[in-house]
């Protein structure tokens, strides 16, 4: 009886151990658009509330980051957002359409990897 709840033991652990390592997704190298484009979210081109719609519906987003600042010199609104790897987001709009996309801290990524990806800045 011994051996058998130490094989069992043994075999729970093991399983912890595999699915600890399963791999982490990146949500900046894996792309569903063409950049600019973001989880398909386009300056230019989307609107407020869809954005918002996947702000709270996104199983990336941390829904309790999510707030709205006002009007300042150049965009109407901003959105501040956290994704739940850490990483900070905004979208800037112009009237309702979103005008462009900010992230701040570490995207897992090198510059050249992301310029591989992104294409080269415009600046």
């Amino acid at each position: 009886m011994r051996n058998h709840t130490i094989r069992i033991t043994f075999i729970v652990f093991l399983l912890l151990f595999l699915s600890a390592c399963s791999k982490k997704t990146n949500n900046f190298k894996e792309l569903s658009c063409t950049p600019p484009c973001w989880q398909d979210l386009t300056p230019g081109i989307t609107i407020k509330a869809k954005l918002n719609d996947f702000l709270y519906n996104s199983p990336i987003i941390n829904p309790g980051s999510i707030f709205e600042k006002g009007v300042n010199r150049l965009f109407q609104y901003r959105i501040y957002f956290a994704l739940l790897s850490g990483i900070d987001g905004s979208a800037y709009f112009l009237d309702t359409t979103l005008s462009e996309l900010f992230f701040n801290g570490n995207i897992d990524m090198t510059f050249i990897e992301a310029v591989e990806l992104y294409g080269e800045p415009k600046f």
